[in-house]
């Protein structure tokens, strides 16, 4: 009987030791890290704050593994696309920008900033004027609210470099900073010109907190 129990606890514990090295290896896991890193790595180096750093991090992160390319691919050629969860996208390495804005939100969320989504509401321009949408996400640190569009690597900063909320965007302020080169960005813009034109468009209609970025673990 003592032989059985020993054998049932090492069992236990290898279980236990099992699990948390597939937490530890999944993809959002992989994320965290390496957005973890980074932010170590050019800290002291640059005047930004800790928490600017680790949102333009995982932003860039996201711009690269979270592919809209790759989703438009997915469906076309095998009718079956990723779920918007950020463990989903990233397995797949694709996704649209709702896809993009719970996997950036996940990875802030998880060193501790609040985030809330911005949804864009607008009309395609002609001819196909059709009803569409946007989600991206703004992160409060620093006594205030700072946007980022993952999906294309998008935000504005002012003067200095601090990036800045969606309203003082929508007032004109501060200069936009774009990763152009991402792939996404190079087909987008080929093909539909300035893909992101609603952002400041005054005729867009913004909602906050309309998109559920942070969900429970495996919902």
């Amino acid at each position: 009987m003592v032989g059985l129990q020993r054998t049932l606890q090492q069992a236990r514990a290898q279980l236990t030791k099992t699990e948390a090295g597939l937490r530890a290896s999944s993809p959002l896991a992989v994320a965290d890290q390496q957005v973890s890193r980074e932010v170590k790595y050019v800290q002291g180096g640059v005047h930004y704050s800790h928490a600017q750093l680790i949102a333009e991090a995982a932003m860039d992160y996201v711009a690269g593994h979270v592919s809209d390319t790759e989703y438009g691919y997915l469906e076309i050629s095998h009718h079956k696309v990723p779920s918007s969860r950020a463990s989903a996208a990233l397995k797949a390495q694709a996704g649209i920008c709702t896809g993009a804005a719970v996997t950036f939100a996940s990875i802030v969320h998880h060193f501790g900033l609040p985030v809330r989504s911005v949804n864009f509401y607008y009309d395609d321009p002609a001819p196909a004027n059709t009803p569409d949408g946007h989600v991206a996400v703004e992160v409060q640190y620093d006594g205030g609210w700072h946007f980022f569009d993952p999906t294309y690597g998008q935000f504005w900063t002012d003067s200095t470099g601090k990036v800045l909320s969606l309203g003082d965007v929508r007032a004109g302020e501060g200069s936009e900073q774009k990763n152009v080169a991402a792939f996404t960005n190079v087909f987008e813009d080929a093909v539909y010109g300035d893909d992101a034109w609603f952002i400041t468009d005054p005729t867009t209609k913004i909602a906050y907190r309309a998109t559920r970025l942070i969900r429970v673990a495996g919902k």
